[in-house]
């Protein structure tokens, strides 16, 4: 079905859709909290700690210190 391009984008929503569905019951289920994000927003130059963005990273950067908390972030 996936292959018919008039369907294909209305069947990927739909399943995106009900992902969400799920997602927001469990967090919701076991008192959790989900945010969505801009598909632009930049999540892997983030530190997990303390929320510090690092703005000029590189690809081939791998083992960062974040300058907010003096972390190691481990990019694989």
């Amino acid at each position: 079905m996936m292959k018919n391009h008039k369907l294909a984008k209305a069947i990927t929503n739909a399943s995106w859709n009900s992902f969400n569905t799920m997602l927001e019951y469990k967090t919701t289920w076991y008192g959790r909290e989900s945010k969505r994000v801009n598909k632009f927003f930049p999540s892997s130059k983030m530190c997990n700690t303390c929320g510090h963005i690092k703005e000029n990273l590189k690809l081939s950067d791998r083992i960062i210190t974040c300058k907010g908390c003096d972390k190691y972030m481990i990019e694989m």
